[in-house]
């Protein structure tokens, strides 16, 4: 099974977050999605967020600043979304790779963002404020 992570990033206020053009894999291409990518072997879920934060915006985080949201799983697939609100200077997130990072107001996402985000950015602005829900699983039965 293929295992990834997606981080959405937020301001101290929630009303902005950080979003990645994707120019990879295809089917993401041009399109906005959270900071994320592939598990590494060894590598817990959390691990790998600080990891890709690290390497997609220079911005350094520690695991405990990751809070879980949601966890897809399919047959083949599986990814964990966590959530972070930046306290600091939205300029220490910058682009430091090959596609570019932003930041976008939480209250009017881009048109291309990808669609499970219209629900997951919600759902990852409740989780700091709900702590009473660690977090959500979603699962599918099959690879459609």
């Amino acid at each position: 099974m293929k295992s990834y992570v997606v981080g959405f990033i937020f301001n101290h206020d929630l009303t902005r977050i950080v979003l990645v053009t994707k120019a990879r894999p295809e089917w993401q291409k041009g399109r906005q999605n959270g900071v994320g990518g592939k598990i590494e072997d060894g590598e817990s879920a959390v691990d790998a967020m600080v990891r890709e934060t690290q390497e997609e915006t220079g911005l350094t985080t520690s695991a405990n600043d990751w809070r879980p949201v949601v966890s897809m799983k399919r047959i083949s697939v599986s990814v964990e979304f966590f959530a972070l609100r930046h306290m600091g200077d939205e300029h220490a997130v910058h682009t430091a790779t090959n596609e570019a990072v932003g930041w976008y107001d939480v209250s009017s996402l881009p048109r291309t963002v990808l669609s499970n985000l219209t629900w997951m950015v919600p759902l990852a602005i409740d989780r700091f404020s709900d702590t009473t829900v660690s977090s959500v699983t979603v699962v599918h039965t099959d690879d459609r």
